[in-house]
């Protein structure tokens, strides 16, 4: 069975072209391609609702860990905390 290992983008942004590499393993072994630009970009283009939705993901964690705001899972553990108390 031969797997994509990794797809890895490099200098993607307005001033140089994006390259990257490719990367299949299997049971033998590995081979690793480099992409053109024009195959970055047509990965970026596929992947882009995926990758905007990934990074909101990510910034509003980091918004919520640079508050200090707890997130449900820690307020949930302080609920259930304070219900264990007898009176």
């Amino acid at each position: 069975m031969i797997k994509l290992r990794s797809i890895s983008l490099y200098s993607y942004n307005n001033t140089t072209e994006p390259s990257g590499t490719i990367t299949f393993a299997g049971d033998v072994g590995e081979v690793q391609l480099k992409l053109t630009p024009e195959t970055c970009a047509k990965i970026v283009e596929i992947c882009a609702d995926q990758i905007v939705t990934a990074l909101k993901q990510v910034a509003s964690q980091m918004s919520v860990e640079a508050l200090g705001v707890p997130t449900l899972i820690e307020h949930k553990k302080e609920i259930e905390i304070d219900n264990d108390v007898p009176f």
